[in-house]
């Protein structure tokens, strides 16, 4: 019983590893948040060396940066629904040193995610992730299961009998969004309006800040001893939550806390020359066009090899 449980598990470990040379491995944005981070994080620790030397790291609103439009020694660490904390830890348990860290200041109060970084950097899981690439997110089985059957099974018999009878139904449909491409989904963008405004009063009058806080000073302190140059930046979001009292009082924050270390600010973007989706998160043309800002400000900074 042993042994053809063992001959099973090879088995099965070997069609894995062929359908992960067969096919694609899935890319961030595919999967599920928490596994599209966990892709994203596991890129940077196992397949990006010390050459990434500008690292970036925020919240899903510098995720919206367009990562082939950066340096090719940068790397965007900004996760979605992540804080700056979770970035910065995974460089810490790293021991990275980079010339240049740009944090993102909008979401400084959000705590870091422990169950995520234990995830990443789990006793067991991280060396063996190390080992093989064959038990890192991207290729978890389901994927490629999925993968493979909507390759030889689903997508032939559309393409073959289904495709006619669902253009005629949904060409129509396709072309009303195809149109709103781009386009803020007013609803959406309202309600995060709302949400978020009524946040902002609460951060200050409950003090949510003061341990996240707390934590980025350790932050600050290790990299600012390791020389690296530290740049806190702001992404824009609407025109109705640039420069609320959250903004103002964060940004005032962070130049007051650290003004002991050379540290850098780019704050209070210009929220008037871009436009978002929902209010919080850049649109992809004010991604690209923000994105091209960034570049500029790394340009600014001597980065030696």
């Amino acid at each position: 019983m042993l042994k053809k449980s063992l001959l099973l598990t090879v088995l099965l470990l070997i069609g894995h590893y062929a359908i992960i040379k067969l096919y694609t491995p899935i890319e961030p944005g595919i999967a599920n948040l928490w596994d599209s981070n966990l892709i994203k994080a596991e890129k940077f620790i196992y397949d990006q060396g010390i050459e990434k030397d500008i690292i970036i790291v925020g919240s899903s609103l510098a995720a919206k940066l367009i990562e082939d439009s950066l340096p090719k020694r940068s790397a965007n660490l900004a996760l979605d629904g992540q804080s700056i904390y979770d970035g910065l830890e995974i460089l810490l348990q790293l021991k990275r040193k980079p010339k240049l860290l740009l944090i993102e200041s909008n979401v400084i109060e959000r705590k870091i995610s422990e169950s995520f970084i234990n995830s990443l950097f789990s006793v067991v899981m991280y060396p063996a992730r190390k080992k093989t690439n064959l038990l890192r997110t991207k290729n978890k089985p389901e994927y490629f299961a999925d993968l493979a059957i909507e390759e030889t099974i689903v997508k032939p018999v559309c393409e073959k009998f289904i495709n006619k009878l669902l253009y005629k139904i949904f060409n129509p449909i396709s072309e009303y969004y195809a149109n709103r491409e781009g386009k803020p989904d007013m609803a959406l963008r309202e309600t995060m309006l709302e949400i978020t405004k009524e946040n902002i009063d609460n951060i200050i009058l409950e003090k949510k800040y003061e341990k996240s806080v707390e934590l980025l000073d350790k932050y600050i302190a290790h990299f600012s001893n390791l020389g690296t140059q530290i740049v806190f930046f702001e992404m824009p979001e609407s025109t109705e939550l640039c420069n609320n009292s959250w903004a103002n009082f964060r940004d005032t924050l962070v130049i007051d806390r650290y003004k002991s270390y050379n540290v850098h600010y780019s704050l209070n973007p210009n929220c008037a020359h871009y436009t978002t989706s929902d209010a919080v998160h850049l649109d992809k043309e004010s991604a690209t066009k923000f994105t091209k800002q960034i570049v500029n400000l790394i340009s600014t900074f001597e980065i030696t090899d």
